[in-house]
């Protein structure tokens, strides 16, 4: 009988090299041993001929590991065979590797997931550069060793803590290893030679153009398609007024099929295309959806997987939407089909107004530099049971007033009728 296990290995080799890149994402310490706060690192190369030039900051390039990061505010520039570490940490990074005098860039959010994942790099033009998947069963499992990439093969570094900087690692290869299926075993390790030397030779390596051309269109996607403005409490009644914002933050058309806008418990199908630099407003005057005033979660959702979330919880003050200026999160006058108003609305005179309200607490769940993981953070693995949960709390506010109404009426009908026959 065929190894299972074995079986989705090869199978996640074959998948893993996407496309043939310039910028070749090389090693990872996705899992290191005990906390991964601020230990974990992401190497790259110059694979060109040329120099390549990296932009930090607010208008720079994007880090994604499911969501988008922002580089620190630096420039950097890269020569053919250059190594960069892009570093959760920098001080922590420098303290555990002292010798290592390579460039260095931090993503402070970076949050590699230990089961596996995707790291996707988009320049500032929102252009996807690179991308890496990878696997636990590469090795690198909370062991203090990273995994390297070769001929877009992954192999666990048998070097403790890695070799950042340093590219390419060789593995050597064992007696009883065959040459046409060199990593068949998910508990296969390798050993790495003494000698590492320091100018990269491209991959010659690569799948189908139609494969990778696929491959980078359904990632520039993910990069492109953000939920960028929503009112969830209009003024009066909600009826026909709430509203959700999409917008193509890319240039090329993105085809809309198979994608998902998920607000609560409702599911919405989007359809057609949008083109780059315009936007889509679905209102729920066309669409089944309420968007709760108290608390609420939507995402975009494509293949099963979720590319963009973006939740609040607390009293959504009225006639205002919840609204994205560039990376930022705030309350704003709406503005569907148009770009966001630049400045947010300050709520102080809002509360002070509504003492007698004490629940307003904004929350975002979509990160970026400036804002950490609030409590309420909803990872994937929770996605099932939020599906599965049929509690009041996932009803819409005036659905809960109309079930509440019955329900009394309901009582009151069962104690005239108890009181009626009781009587006679």
């Amino acid at each position: 009988m065929l190894d299972f296990k074995k079986f989705l290995f090869f199978f996640f080799l074959t998948f893993n090299g996407v496309f043939a890149s310039e910028l070749y994402i090389s090693e990872i310490m996705y899992n290191p041993k005990g906390s991964d706060d601020g230990n974990e690192w992401v190497e790259v190369v110059n694979l060109s001929s040329g120099f390549i030039k990296i932009f930090g900051g607010r208008n720079g390039w994007r880090f994604n590991d499911g969501e988008n990061h922002l580089f620190e505010d630096l420039t950097i520039e890269l020569a053919p065979g250059e190594v960069l570490v892009i570093a959760q940490n920098k001080n922590k990074f420098l303290t555990t590797y002292p010798y290592f005098n390579q460039k260095l860039i931090e993503v402070k959010n970076m949050n590699l997931k230990n089961s596996g994942g995707t790291i996707s790099l988009f320049d500032e033009k929102k252009n996807l550069i690179t991308l890496r998947t990878y696997s636990k069963d590469c090795g690198g499992e909370e062991n203090d060793f990273t995994i390297i990439f070769l001929n877009d093969r992954c192999y666990e570094n048998e070097v403790i803590k890695g070799t950042p900087g340093k590219y390419p690692d060789i593995p050597k290869k064992d007696k009883d290893h065959k040459e046409e299926n060199n990593l068949s075993s998910s508990t296969q390790t390798t050993n790495i030679k003494e000698t590492l030397t320091s100018t990269p030779t491209p991959t010659s390596s690569s799948p189908t153009l139609s494969d990778s051309q696929s491959q980078k269109s359904e990632d520039e996607e993910i990069g492109c398609l953000v939920i960028n403005e929503f009112l969830p409490n209009p003024q009066g009644r909600d009826e026909a007024k709430e509203f959700v914002e999409i917008f193509n933050d890319c240039s090329q058309e993105i085809n809309l099929t198979g994608i998902l806008l998920k607000i609560g418990r409702y599911k919405i199908k989007l359809e057609g295309k949008i083109k780059g630099q315009e936007y889509l407003v679905i209102s729920n005057a066309d669409k089944n959806f309420f968007i709760r005033n108290t608390k609420e979660t939507l995402e975009l959702i494509k293949n099963n997987n979720v590319f963009y979330r973006i939740s609040y919880n607390g009293k959504a003050p009225e006639g205002l939407s919840f609204s994205r200026v560039e990376e930022e999160w705030g309350w704003t006058e709406p503005t569907p089909g148009k770009e966001n108003k630049a400045s947010f609305i300050d709520l102080a005179s809002i509360r002070e107004n509504n003492k007698e309200d004490n629940s307003y607490n904004p929350d975002y769940v979509f990160k970026t530099d400036d804002q950490k993981t609030p409590s309420n953070f909803i990872e994937k693995s929770q996605l099932a049971e939020l599906n599965l949960t049929t509690n009041n709390n996932y009803f819409p506010d005036k659905i809960n007033l109309f079930l509440l109404f019955f329900s009394l009426l309901f009582i009151l009908t069962l104690i005239f009728l108890f009181v009626f026959l009781f009587k006679f």
